[in-house]
């Protein structure tokens, strides 16, 4: 099978052409799971909404960005989901960002052949919900947190359990030094993809993605929703890449590691609040690739997953859960080989999809704490429980008042009603 493409674009609205390399086969008998996917190869790039002629691949050039570090949850919100369609104020520190990535996005590119303007895009006929029912996980796994010269993960893994009840208040020390924002680009930069490819061939070997229309990591679909909205910052890249009959989408020019300076306390938060399942110690982030209907396309998306409550939900797995249960085989920022390929340990337990939890921290304010602004994520990601740490800095710490939990059924079926229009816009541009 061909290996897909991969460079990535920025969110403007132009499609850009790269010159074509030779794409070398591969020998997996199912089609992504043998898709590794090379930035610096045959790349299709989206950047924004431009597209640029060069030969045969695509690359989509925006204007339009989410700060990758959205996706992590360690950033402190107020803002709360009323005002969600309001575009973001421009900070120093994202004028600048903004300024690198438009170098970016000219770099190595073609001709303009293609800008599309958001006010253009049309909207799908369907209706575009979250079906309780049509959520199927396909494959999980963590990082090895060891820096020993292998790229490493556990298969299934699983993430740290939320243990809401500890005594409040507590004190945490604001976040530093290093984090990876993304294991998956931070480990495995030319294959982001084949760390999934690696678990899902563990755990359902032989599937199939004849019939998945996209595959792309949740962060991804919030980029491009916010495209369609008018609410990014920026220039923004995604590399594209048409394998068979199935788009995947790859990020490009992000920096996949995050310096933390002192300011918040998200990490710390979930270290805190969180318990490491036994045998996982050295893992890392926990990732999930779930599969589900998004109006008439079939989607994979992969996330992360920050925590799972165990109280929220039966114990009892789905019928797809059960079956890869059984079918599977069961300071300084650190530098990594990417050479060597991915190879997995059996570790861990399949944690039911009606667990996973997402975890903020956010100030508290005498007139009132509002809600988190997250109702995107925990759209795309299918996340069901929100833990949000409300507190007070005293003394250049954080002061934990109190755990808010927050089932998000009602409040993400509002938010789906209200940008109803945006997401059938979107189902339409993928």
């Amino acid at each position: 099978m061909p290996q897909p493409s991969s460079k990535q674009g920025r969110s403007r609205n132009r499609i850009r052409h790269r010159q074509p390399r030779n794409a070398q086969g591969n020998n997996a008998s199912t089609l992504p799971s043998g898709a590794a996917t090379d930035p610096e190869s045959n790349p299709n790039e989206l950047s924004g909404l431009k597209t640029s002629q060069r030969n045969e691949d695509q690359e989509v050039v925006g204007d339009d960005e989410l700060d990758s570090n959205d996706e992590e949850g360690d950033e402190d919100v107020q803002v709360a989901d009323e005002g969600e369609d309001k575009p973001k104020e421009l900070s120093a520190k994202i004028k600048k960002r903004i300024a690198w990535m438009a170098e970016l996005v000219q770099k190595e590119a073609g001709h303009v052949i293609l800008t599309l303007d958001r006010s253009e895009l049309t909207t799908t006929p369907f209706k575009v919900t979250w079906d309780e029912d049509d959520i199927k996980l396909l494959c999980s796994y963590n990082w090895q947190g060891a820096n020993d010269g292998t790229n490493t993960i556990f298969v299934p893994g699983g993430p740290a359990k939320m243990c809401p009840n500890k005594t409040i208040p507590q004190t945490i020390d604001t976040d530093s030094g290093y984090q990876a924002t993304d294991y998956n680009y931070a480990r495995k930069p030319f294959d982001p993809f084949s760390p999934l490819f690696t678990a899902l061939g563990v755990m359902n070997p032989g599937y199939q993605f004849w019939d998945v229309d996209v595959l792309a990591d949740r962060n991804n679909l919030r980029i491009l929703l916010e495209f369609i909205q008018g609410k990014a910052n920026g220039p923004l890249r995604l590399n594209l890449h048409l394998v068979y009959d199935t788009l995947v989408l790859v990020r490009k020019g992000e920096k996949f590691w995050h310096r933390h300076s002192n300011v918040g306390i998200g990490c710390n938060f979930e270290k805190m609040f969180t318990e490491v399942e036994d045998g996982m110690e050295d893992a890392t982030s926990h990732y999930r690739a779930i599969r589900y209907p998004m109006g008439p396309l079939e989607v994979v998306v992969r996330f992360e997953a920050d925590a799972y409550y165990d109280e929220a939900a039966s114990d009892e797995l789905a019928p797809t859960e059960a079956d890869a249960v059984t079918g599977a085989l069961l300071a300084e920022r650190p530098r990594f080989d990417f050479k060597p390929p991915v190879r997995f340990l059996q570790k861990g337990h399949i944690v039911p999809t009606a667990q996973m939890a997402e975890l903020k921290t956010t100030t508290h304010r005498e007139d009132g704490t509002p809600s988190v602004q997250c109702s995107d994520q925990l759209w795309f990601g299918r996340t069901t429980h929100l833990f949000t740490g409300v507190y007070r800095m005293e003394d250049s710490k954080g002061n934990i008042l109190r755990i808010k939990y927050e089932n998000t059924k009602e409040r993400v079926k509002r938010w789906e009603e209200k940008n109803q229009d945006a997401l059938r816009k979107l189902v339409d541009l993928l």
